[in-house]
């Protein structure tokens, strides 16, 4: 991707009409010091990822940032960390874990690690919608709402093109249309609860000030008050549409009309800073300044990156686009398929316990035979003496195994394996159907020395060995 960006770079169709462009219609990236760019902390969340996280032993963060300082996420490095802690370098031990709209153990990789890090929690607080793999852990469950039972707001931003037009950007908002059953509530009215509980709602108002962006508007919450979820909609709402328009409006007109489509020179950062104002950088220096300042300062604290080769972790922060080996491209010659997955219709993203609905897994297996299976093609099966209906055991370079049931196909590469959609959930209290399928993800690994250490990003395939049982 970045030698990509590199080339729209070199031909100057960065930022503008007809080339590469960003995701949004706001001034996100703007000159820095020396003209080149640096996104606004106002409008972009994720700005410290950008910023080099000061190095220091013992380390500061479960997350190993000191020793990842450009990374977007690695929590699948904390969960080691949480029970080896010597080997990181942390002096410390964690003492209670809250979860909310996550599931490491199915939606990650080394699911083992997860679990062995839950156990070390003395207590453990779970937002949960449903008892899913995490929430089994929780010495505390703080039951979540239906999707129908709760207030909340969405502004949404498209860049299209819908009907050769960039620049929608709009308002989705829901409101309950049925009462909550028993004690239930929305996460955003249990998290306001605790933070008045726990007394730090001034800061929490402050903070939420900014995200919302109500600071300089009549409805910027009062850092003293406790506010409840429905107040602060309203106020969001009016701050946005007029004084006139807060949750009782919306509830009677909806959202529909707030629908605007933008200029099109303004859905470019070039319109914000046009002729020069910004640079946008071809030899990456800073990269290379984070791996020389990353390599000097283990060397001062006598220290190197845990279970990296530290040539190999240094090869990775260079100014230019450099080619290095995955690790499927290294595995043994017995792990001779790729392991590719995607996503289906009725299993984007996870949410909701859609596994567990007979319902909805009845229109999946009617609608998509592949879902369940692990498909291979056609050649690949008969060169292998594979069918379909074939249960096969597949086994990762890592060590990953699932077991599945084969379907041919012509759709995949001979060197391929597939697997639809992400299944075989393991919560005991999950219906029937959840356990089902295959779970992807624990084919993969993020063990150490196996990811990007300049994003945090996790290899998304790996190498297999099919075997008929």
């Amino acid at each position: 991707m970045l030698a990509s960006n590199l080339i729209n770079g070199l031909l100057g169709a960065t930022d503008v009409p007809g080339g590469l462009t960003g995701e949004s219609f706001n001034p996100l990236l703007g000159p820095g010091a020396d003209g080149t760019v640096e996104p606004n902390p106002r409008l972009v969340p994720q700005t410290s990822d950008w910023v080099r996280t000061p190095f220091e032993v013992p380390v500061q963060h479960l997350d190993l940032s000191e020793f990842y300082p450009h990374k977007h996420c690695t929590p699948f490095v904390a969960w080691r960390v949480i029970t080896n802690p010597e080997k990181y370098h942390i002096d410390y031990k964690p003492k209670a874990m809250m979860i909310f709209g996550a599931n490491p153990i199915t939606n990650n990789v080394n699911a083992e690690e997860v679990i062995a890090a839950f156990k070390e929690f003395p207590f453990f607080v779970s937002i949960a919608y449903h008892l899913d793999e995490p929430t089994q852990f929780a010495d505390i469950v703080l039951a979540e709402s239906a999707n129908m039972e709760r207030l909340n707001f969405i502004e949404y931003q498209a860049c299209g093109p819908e009907a050769g037009r960039r620049g929608l950007r709009g308002l989705n908002f829901k409101h309950p249309v049925i009462a909550p059953l028993y004690d239930t509530r929305d996460a955003n009215s249990i998290l306001l609860e605790l933070s008045n509980r726990l007394g730090i709602h001034p800061a929490a108002n402050g903070m939420m000030n900014g995200m919302l962006r109500l600071a300089e508007t009549p409805f910027a919450l009062e850092p003293p008050k406790q506010y409840s979820w429905e107040e602060i909609v309203d106020r969001v709402l009016k701050a946005r549409f007029g004084e006139d328009k807060g949750i009782e409006y919306f509830k009677e007109h909806g959202a529909a009309w707030t629908g605007q489509w933008l200029p099109e020179e303004q859905t470019y950062n070039y319109f914000y800073f046009p002729d020069g104002q910004t640079r946008h950088p071809i030899y990456c220096e800073h990269l290379q300044v984070t791996g020389q300042t990353m390599e000097a300062q283990c060397a001062a604290n006598n220290v190197t990156v845990p279970g990296w080769d530290m040539d190999k972790y240094l090869a990775f922060f260079q100014a230019l686009p450099t080619w290095i080996p995955h690790p499927e491209h290294e595995a043994p010659a017995e792990f001779d398929l790729y392991a590719v997955n995607w996503k289906i219709g009725t299993r984007a993203f996870g949410m909701g316990g859609f596994e567990e609905l007979a319902q909805i897994r009845e229109v999946q297996l009617r609608q998509s035979l592949d879902v369940n299976s692990i498909l291979v093609n056609r050649a690949t099966a008969r060169d292998k003496g594979l069918k379909d209906g074939d249960e096969v055991l597949c086994e990762s370079q890592y060590g990953g195994q699932q077991r599945g049931f084969v379907l041919t196909t012509e759709l995949l590469h001979p060197k391929t394996v597939g697997f639809p959609g992400n299944f075989g959930r393991t919560a005991m209290f999950m219906g029937p159907q959840a356990r089902e399928g295959v779970n992807y993800n624990q084919l993969l690994s993020a063990r150490d020395g196996e990811f990007d250490p300049v994003i945090g990003g996790v290899e998304i395939t790996a190498a297999v060995r099919l075997t008929k049982i």
